[in-house]
């Protein structure tokens, strides 16, 4: 292989990933995602659970799950993106931007 030229191997620009679409084809046939969501909600606003023994019924609150709060806001906004900090060879800081990449989103 020379030196600064493509020699075409890896995936082609624009063409999906056959595997991320059999999963997704999947779930979508096996999931219910509005009810999927609706739990997801509830568990960021914290639940009131119920749990029986015998004859007696005992009620409690949970608190909201942060990392239900947390997907249910990336999913809505986006992922903010992330800074990571390295350093020069003079262990001087030079910061780098992460963005992660957009993700098309379809209705259903």
């Amino acid at each position: 292989m020379a030196l600064g030229k493509k020699t075409g191997g890896g995936s082609r620009k624009g063409k999906p990933n056959r595997n991320t679409e059999r999963v997704r084809s999947i779930i979508d046939r096996c999931v219910d995602m509005r009810e999927m969501i609706t739990k997801l909600a509830e568990l960021g606003r914290g639940v009131e659970v119920a749990v029986t023994k015998g004859n007696r019924t005992v009620t409690y609150s949970e608190k909201p799950d942060p990392l239900a709060i947390k997907i249910l806001l990336e999913y809505r906004f986006g992922k903010p993106s992330q800074i990571l900090e390295h350093t020069t060879p003079d262990e001087e800081p030079f910061p780098v931007m992460f963005i992660p990449p957009i993700v098309e989103q379809h209705e259903q």
